[in-house]
């Protein structure tokens, strides 16, 4: 009988700029892999999340979203600590793009004992920052080689569509 192994879950704060957040998981991203989408009411009341989803979903990425009351970091660590209650320790992969400083601190503090390694997309040098969790690993930056945004998924990561200019 063979054990399959669960996946990472990549989890990221819903932020304006979501392409920060898509990057680091379609670099690494592995089928068995999933992705929790952390989303404060400001980033719902803008519909953040909806197009990085769709890009996940034209990809077969399996996510969910997660939804917070408010925009305090209290409700996002609460929310963060009741989602994983139930999830096995070191299983997260946190991209630290998104969100406020406070929020990106309550969810690191909420997600300790499941934390893999914590990533963050750099710009404007294209590359992954890679902050592995126990250990004494060091910081490694690796240059983006495995995924291929297409320009419709720029454009619906920023909410928006080509359409035809008849």
């Amino acid at each position: 009988m063979t054990m399959q192994i669960p996946g990472k879950i990549y989890v990221a704060l819903s932020t304006g700029q979501n392409i920060a957040n898509l990057l680091p998981i379609l670099e690494l991203y592995v089928p068995g892999d999933r992705v929790v989408w952390i989303e404060s009411a400001f980033a719902h009341d803008r519909g953040w999340t909806l197009g990085p989803s769709q890009v996940l979903n034209q990809r077969g990425i399996p996510h969910e979203t997660v939804t917070c009351t408010d925009d305090d970091p209290d409700t996002l660590h609460l929310a963060l600590l009741n989602r994983f209650e139930r999830e096995e320790p070191a299983k997260v992969r946190l991209i630290a793009n998104g969100g406020t400083k406070l929020q990106m601190l309550a969810a690191f503090r909420a997600l300790s004992d499941h934390l893999d390694e914590v990533l963050y997309g750099q710009h404007p040098a294209c590359v992954l920052e890679r902050y592995p969790q126990g250990g004494l690993a060091p910081l490694s930056r690796t240059p983006y080689v495995r995924h291929q945004l297409r320009l419709e998924e720029l454009v619906a990561c920023n909410g928006m569509e080509i359409v035809d200019g008849k």
